[in-house]
């Protein structure tokens, strides 16, 4: 999204909810647009605040645009005072940050097309991909496959992560936690509804592997 100002700063932000979602969001951020009118894009806690009172139970496309101003406004100031937002937020924490390519399809690629998406990814100097080799149907062995030729495609250097996206059968855990280990998984992501503590419990204690519930997290 795009905020002009009449001292000629423009302000970029960007909101994300779910796929498909992208006209709801940006209706949402029209709804919002008119108290932005001949605001301070300064009072960037006054809107954050009564922002929420017009999006009550209008839903998370709404609250998700109300972020994407924000950053936008953000934006906007640091350019206006020549900063780094970060700066103005209290400084960095780190002086890098790792970065994956997600490799995820709307349809599904065979082995040999995730492969050689994957390596492109690390060509274009990628360290980490992630990967979805249990959807689409797929069964356990069919995932096998997948990994198999995505390591030999990415080398050892190179982080693998999987999001199961809640797709995971209980009684494959054994088998699947095995095919993880094999070839290297470090990071394993929404392997079941976050609600299910028992199989998260399971989970955990199968493998070494980091685990991630990320349905809300960047």
């Amino acid at each position: 999204m795009k905020l002009e100002t009449d001292a000629d700063i423009t302000g970029w932000g960007q909101a994300y909810t779910s796929h498909g979602r992208e006209q709801a969001i940006a209706s949402a951020v029209h709804r919002l647009s008119p108290t932005l009118d001949g605001m301070d894009p300064f009072c960037i806690k006054r809107f954050m605040t009564t922002a929420p009172n017009s999006i009550i139970g209008a839903g998370k496309e709404t609250a998700a645009a109300a972020a994407g101003i924000e950053i936008a406004l953000w934006d906007i100031v640091g350019k206006a005072l020549n900063a780094p937002v970060h700066r103005l937020l209290g400084g960095p924490c780190r002086d890098r940050i790792g970065v994956y390519a997600n490799c995820w399809s709307h349809a599904p690629r065979s082995p040999d097309e995730l492969a050689t998406f994957a390596a492109e990814q690390v060509k274009q100097g990628f360290k980490a991909v992630k990967v979805y080799p249990f959807l689409y149907g797929n069964t356990v062995s069919d995932g096998a496959a997948c990994l198999e030729v995505v390591r030999d495609a990415v080398g050892p250097d190179v982080s693998i992560f999987v999001d199961m996206w809640y797709r995971m059968n209980n009684d494959e855990l054994p088998q699947i936690i095995n095919v993880l280990h094999t070839y290297g998984v470090s990071w394993f992501e929404d392997p079941a509804d976050a609600t299910d503590v028992e199989a998260h419990v399971r989970i955990r204690a199968s493998q070494t592997c980091r685990l991630y519930q990320a349905r809300h997290c960047f």
